[in-house]
């Protein structure tokens, strides 16, 4: 017999070696042949390798096996399951589960396509957007349908007890061909009864600006935009046109009030109040003669009001108030003063428009021997009581009371003086009578012209 040598540790099997059990369901290794899932029982941990393919099984316990491939191994912490044909996109409705719980589970009313690719008998699919999320899973076409008839068997690897978190599948054809879809549920899950919720692991979709390609993601410059995208990074363009290289180049509408002719600027309306300058913007106003439309003014001086000339105003060199040259009011640099009547001594009366109602005191001087000193509306007041002092200058003084009463007849009912007292001489002793002409009560005086008259009247 030949030497071996072998090094220490090594461990040396000289024949090949049988595993068995002395109990028929216990864990060992066992030669099939085909897929042992669903037609061979064995204990939960027992290997079966198919005898016509290699393929090696793990038994889930019972009748259920799954395929044992490298991708399996729990300590990648993912599950990677066979391939499907087609996968869902959105809910696919009018379908009904049957026999939950089971191997032969299934969901009749299925479709000839998915995804728009026909359905093969045996084809494997994948369901992830159902609404009611116990459909979820991967089946197998065991009825191809010709409208909603359709018999959808769930896959012989997505059994319970084969299905937890990491479970992955990947798409073969339709708009998802080449993404594959990852099983988030945790947890024990029991097929037909847990719903389970799958999310989109490995592959990604370009958003705007972003390009993918062989699996390289890069950012994408606009052509006409004002970033450049290089190996060094991304980086702003230059464009010396705005008078500094190296500047951002700022790309404008043009909108109402500006302009990006040499840059951004804003833009005057011919006939508006902008004026746009090298000191800035400003104001422009066109100057409105006084009496125009338009309330402004412009000068060298600056900026002034313009006004319309209404009654009582006038606007020549600045603003002014006019007083009626036949009124009661005067105005001068002084202000605004009661005119004076050079002919009685009182407030102007023109036209006997103006009459001075209830109490009144003012003096007159007398230009005539004969004249109106004062006079009352009998509408507002049908009594007055009259003092009157005339002085003769230091040669006579003149004193009395005059009463009168019109009840608006045109006739004074009562008119008397009283309480006269004089002191000096006069030429012609002064009187003063009351008259009505139907609107007034009238005071008149007769005696020695350019005497000075004092009135004193209460009116009631």
């Amino acid at each position: 017999m030949p030497a071996v040598t072998h090094t220490p540790g090594d461990f040396v099997i000289p024949q090949a070696l049988t595993f068995k059990s002395n109990a028929a369901t216990a864990a060992r290794i066992i030669s099939v042949s085909g897929n042992p899932n669903g037609g061979v029982t064995g204990a939960l941990g027992t290997i079966g390798i198919d005898s016509t393919t290699g393929n090696i099984y793990q038994c889930q316990g019972g009748t259920s096996w799954i395929p044992f491939t490298t991708g399996s191994l729990s300590a990648s912490g993912l599950d990677w399951k066979q391939s499907v044909l087609a996968a869902s996109t959105a809910n696919v409705a009018g379908l009904t589960l049957n026999s939950a719980g089971t191997a032969g589970q299934n969901l009749s009313g299925g479709g000839l396509t998915l995804d728009g690719i026909t359905l093969t008998l045996g084809a494997r699919i994948l369901l992830k957007n159902q609404t009611t999320g116990l459909q979820n899973g991967i089946y197998t076409v065991t009825t191809v349908g010709t409208g909603a008839n359709g018999v959808w068997t769930i896959a012989s690897d997505y059994l319970t007890g084969s299905v937890s978190a990491g479970l992955i599948a990947e798409v073969e054809q339709g708009t998802q061909a080449s993404t594959m879809w990852l099983m988030t549920t945790s947890g024990v899950i029991t097929v037909g009864t847990t719903a389970t919720t799958w999310q989109n692991f490995g592959t990604y979709t370009a958003g705007n600006g972003i390009n993918i390609s062989s699996g390289v993601v890069s950012a994408v410059a606009a052509a006409s935009g004002g970033l450049s995208v290089a190996a060094g990074g991304i980086s702003v363009v230059g464009d010396s046109s705005i008078g500094v290289a190296g500047n951002i180049t700022v790309t404008l509408a043009t909108t109402s009030g500006l302009s990006k002719t040499s840059g951004l600027t804003v833009v005057a309306q011919p006939t508006g109040g902008l004026n746009i300058s090298g000191a800035g913007v400003g104001v422009t106003i066109a100057a409105q003669a006084a009496g125009s439309a338009g309330g402004l003014a412009v000068s060298g001086t600056g900026l002034g009001l313009s006004l319309d000339a209404t009654p009582g105003l006038q606007v020549t060199n600045g603003l002014k108030v006019l007083a009626d040259p036949a009124g009661a009011l005067s105005v001068g640099a002084a202000g605004v003063k009661v005119a004076v009547d050079a002919t009685n001594g009182s407030i102007a009366i023109v036209s006997n428009a103006i009459v001075i109602p209830g109490n009144l005191q003012k003096t007159i001087a007398s230009s005539t021997a004969s004249q109106v000193v004062d006079q009352v509306p009998i509408a507002t007041y049908s009594c007055a009581q009259w003092k009157v002092v005339v002085k003769n200058g230091t040669t006579g003084r003149y004193y009395s009371t005059i009463n009168a009463v019109d009840a608006g007849t045109g006739t004074v009912v009562d008119s008397s003086e009283f309480g006269i007292v004089q002191v000096g001489s006069f030429t012609t002793l002064p009187t003063f009578t009351v008259t009505s002409d139907g609107t007034n009560m009238i005071l008149t005086f007769t005696g020695d012209a350019s005497m000075a008259i004092s009135v004193q009247r209460d009116a009631i």
